[in-house]
């Protein structure tokens, strides 16, 4: 609880300074100066001597792909013409019915 009353001043440097990594690889180290990583993902900064943060990880929505366009079809009865963004009935029951199945 109480301050140390040492004669030691803080941020005294100890008889040898500590020796700093002149590895180039961000995980592994072979020199033996560099401090053990963190966990993994963290990178190697060799400006500052330390271990980085493990950045951004991107967290859902991360399987949608975009869809590609569809050319605008023609029926067969009554040569209507369906637009890309337009479902017929018929298409849209069948996507109903394999949406509510209970298998």
């Amino acid at each position: 609880m109480g301050k140390n009353k040492s004669g030691s001043k803080k941020g005294a440097s100890s008889s040898s300074p500590a020796k700093k990594c002149t590895c180039d690889h961000p995980y592994q180290c072979s020199c033996g100066n560099r401090p053990e990583r963190p966990s993994k993902g963290h990178k190697w900064d060799p400006a500052t001597q330390q271990w980085g943060g493990k950045g951004h990880k991107q967290k859902g929505a991360s399987g949608q792909t975009a869809t590609v366009a569809q050319a605008e079809s023609v029926t067969a009865v009554g040569n209507v013409a369906v637009k890309q963004w337009q479902k017929l009935p018929s298409k849209l029951l069948a996507d109903l019915c394999k949406k509510n199945s209970k298998e």
